[in-house]
């Protein structure tokens, strides 16, 4: 293919096909019948396809759709140019991060559009924000074709006090669950977690952010009712951008019967209260004996234990005005062969990602998958902890860890940008500003 685009040198083939293409909305019986007659042909044209359909990408800047407009139409409707059992053709929103002199791939030389192949119950969920009142505001999507975004981190959770920590053991097997502390135990915990709420809220509204994020074990039934609430009957102040809040991680009611909770990430709009997106974790984090003695949790020993939870099969993957959002919470993001490889097929743009974990750390799990995201996809990632694990002094430099880390591809070279904030107050907020996908 490398040589097909070579030998077309400054012929222009497939420009002269792509302009036919816009101006007229259609390939020619004429040039379909010669594509499948010719692979070279065929490459030129499908290289054609996207040159056209790049002029209905807002990234592109273009004015002149010429007649593609109902393709426009067809992809604001289900997200997708088109759909049918093979899979679907959507517009690609970021180019992989990692160095390509030669490309590897068909897909590679393709620079507007991507063709994700169905796979029989892959698990992936592709869901399209069709809802103005769930989107990014009217004001914030006129501002920018290439939306710069700024994720404010919360760490919410002060230490390992503020946690209910208790061992499972059933027919042999050990199991360990951590939550929010809640009910009165000689404290209005309700009452403290409201209050904490409310001052994360607080601050998220004067930090810039579009886009807020609590972390794992953040959340239970009775905070994300009063969450809702909040954001309902609460304007947001004039000087606020907020527009997303993800109110943590925890495990939530799954109906009277159900013994095991799913650890749910629940996105809501700020001007609303509305869910915008839901992600149960699908893989729990099994606990050894070592890490329960680093990180204080000596009530769970002896070790190993399995996270007690109702394992997640669906992945959601949200086309937004902003980007192609997904959600991993904690050990998901770690399984880059069971969760990561039919995650990067979508193509997702912002990776949020809340945890519940000792200290981010420069060259660790977090900062490898990042990494993995960002070669493949191009895929931005931003991990919010916790401040509950006591701090783990693995050799690292004052500047390596945090409670929070982005990591996007690099505006001038090719190794990943990777940030790393630090925030002691459980109410305070690190921001990151992305690059524009």
């Amino acid at each position: 293919m490398t040589d097909w685009i070579a030998a077309e040198g400054g012929t222009g083939d497939s420009r002269r096909i792509a302009r036919e293409i816009r101006d007229t909305g259609r390939v020619t019986v004429e040039r379909f019948i010669e594509a499948m007659s010719d692979p070279r042909a065929a490459f030129l044209l499908l290289r054609a396809v996207d040159t056209a359909f790049g002029a209905l990408s807002p990234l592109a800047r273009a004015h002149d759709r010429g007649l593609l407009g109902s393709y426009q139409q067809r992809l604001l409707d289900t997200g997708a140019y088109y759909s049918d059992h093979a899979g679907s053709v959507l517009p690609k929103r970021c180019p992989a991060g990692r160095p390509q002199p030669v490309e590897d791939s068909f897909g590679d030389h393709l620079r507007w559009l991507m063709l994700v192949p169905r796979t029989a119950d892959d698990g992936m969920c592709f869901q399209v924000l069709r809802d103005p009142l769930l989107d990014f505001d009217e004001r914030i999507r006129r501002s920018t074709n290439a939306p710069r975004i700024v994720v404010g981190c919360v760490p919410f959770i002060a230490d390992l006090a503020e946690l209910e920590i208790n061992p499972i053991d059933r027919s042999g097997a050990r199991f360990y669950s951590i939550s929010l502390q809640h009910g009165l135990n000689g404290r209005d915990w309700s009452g403290h977690w409201r209050t904490r709420a409310a001052a994360a809220l607080d601050n998220l509204d004067r930090s810039g952010a579009h886009i807020g994020i609590l972390p794992e074990l953040a959340l239970t039934d009775d905070l994300l009712t009063w969450w809702q609430n909040e954001l309902l009957t609460r304007s947001r102040p004039p000087g606020s951008r907020l527009q997303w809040i993800l109110v943590g991680t925890g495990p939530l009611s799954a109906g009277p019967a159900a013994e095991r909770r799913p650890n749910r990430a629940v996105l809501l709009h700020r001007d609303n209260g509305r869910l915008v997106l839901e992600q149960d974790k699908c893989d729990g984090f099994s606990m050894t004996d070592e890490q329960m003695a680093n990180w204080r949790l000596f009530g769970l020993q002896p070790g190993p234990r399995a996270e007690w939870m109702r394992e997640g099969h669906d992945r959601v993957v949200l086309e937004a005005w902003a980007g192609r959002f997904a959600v991993l919470i904690c050990e998901d993001f770690d399984r880059l062969f069971a969760l990561g490889a039919p995650l990067a097929t979508w193509g997702p743009t912002h990776l949020l990602i809340p945890v519940f974990a000792p200290r981010v750390t420069r060259y660790r799990w977090q900062q490898k998958s990042a990494q993995q995201f960002v070669n493949e996809v191009g895929a931005i990632s931003v991990i919010a902890n916790s401040n509950a694990i006591p701090f783990v002094d693995g050799g690292a430099g004052p500047d390596d860890h945090g409670y929070a880390m982005m990591v996007c591809p690099a505006d001038a070279d090719w190794s990943p940008r990777i940030e790393i904030r630090v925030q002691h107050e459980p109410t305070g907020v690190t921001t990151f500003e992305l690059p524009g996908r």
